[in-house]
């Protein structure tokens, strides 16, 4: 029967610890990996549920109206704000039907006038206000 000494008995213990560490460093590492995909996934294809989670929501400029400030292809990142601590020259995000086809879409430009719980904005390219009336239900965030 072989016989170990200290060091050999040591050396064995640690080799076992360091091999459980890392068993349980791959286990964390990919929990991790799993949870944020499921997070980013569920961002992406439920965008209405997770926007009350996720209090921030990004998106691509797609026009040229907030030009110097706000350029074509920037990314912008909107935090959802209660409406009534928006105010003049704020840059908001809301939901719009532009050409009245009935499709709603998404609009940045600046508070340029609040009336109570209605908003009118402008782009940055002009001095001329947008022709529609946003409400407070309509703003995304600023």
């Amino acid at each position: 029967m072989k016989q170990f000494g200290r060091y050999e008995v040591e050396k064995r213990m640690n080799k076992k610890e360091t091999t459980k560490r890392r068993e349980v460093g791959s286990i964390a590492f990919y929990l991790i990996i799993a949870i944020l995909a499921l997070l980013i996934g569920a961002i992406r294809f439920f965008p209405n549920v997770m926007s009350h989670v996720v209090k921030h929501s990004s998106y691509v400029v797609i026009s040229d109206s907030m030009t110097p400030v706000i350029n074509v292809n920037d990314l912008i990142v909107v935090k959802k704000v209660a409406p009534e601590t928006l105010k003049v020259d704020d840059i908001i995000t809301f939901d719009v039907d532009i050409d009245g086809d009935g499709t709603l879409e998404l609009v940045t430009h600046y508070i340029a006038e609040i009336d109570g719980n209605n908003y009118r904005t402008k782009p940055n390219v002009s001095e001329t206000m947008d022709t529609w009336i946003i409400h407070g239900n309509q703003i995304r965030g600023k």
